[in-house]
């Protein structure tokens, strides 16, 4: 069935106690034969630019603002700088940790690697780059593991050395990297 905003507004107005969350909202309109939440997400915008605008005196929820100031963030990000590298990272740390989640940082920050710039002085965030020869010591150091790439990647993130994708870029491929570090 096709909508028009007057029409959403009004079914909105006559049901305002169901419009909270989505979910409250979808079971109702399935009992009323009422238009779904996606519906007004779609003449809207989003499900919170309806409610904001239908209901502008009511504060919408924002699952990404917490108790936590930006300043918080920053010292959080600070305390566990060895941590605060990647958003997976973070998140099985900040899980074990009960503090906020890379997300919050994406929302408060606009991206994960803005937050790193602007919480470490503006510094680069770009990964290291290893010359070749660096690199040919990594993989002879740690031979008995530099055998496939599933094997090393899940190596390397653990002891914090180059992923296969450095040396495939490096070398060409993973086979091309082997048979230069191991048959010269």
């Amino acid at each position: 069935m096709k909508y028009d905003k007057l029409y959403l507004i009004k079914i909105a107005k006559e049901n305002a106690a169901y419009f909270s969350t989505v979910s409250s909202w979808n079971q109702h309109a399935q009992k009323n034969n009422l238009p779904r939440a996606m519906t007004f997400s779609y003449y809207f915008g989003s499900w919170n630019k309806a409610k904001e605008e239908l209901f502008p005196n009511i504060e919408v929820y924002n699952p990404f603002l917490s108790d936590y100031t930006k300043e918080d963030l920053i010292r959080f990000a600070e305390t566990y700088k060895k941590e605060f590298t990647t958003a997976r990272n973070w998140n099985d740390f900040s899980k074990v940790q009960g503090i906020p989640s890379s997300k919050v940082y994406i929302y408060i920050f606009s991206s994960w690697n803005n937050a790193k710039k602007v919480i470490f002085n503006n510094s680069s965030v770009r990964k290291r780059y290893y010359e070749e020869d660096e690199l040919v010591n990594i993989a002879l150091k740690h031979n008995k593991v530099f055998t496939t790439i599933s094997q090393w990647t899940t190596y390397s993130k653990i002891n914090n050395l180059p992923s296969s994708k450095v040396y495939e870029q490096r070398f060409g491929s993973w086979n091309k990297a082997k048979d230069k570090i191991f048959n010269t």
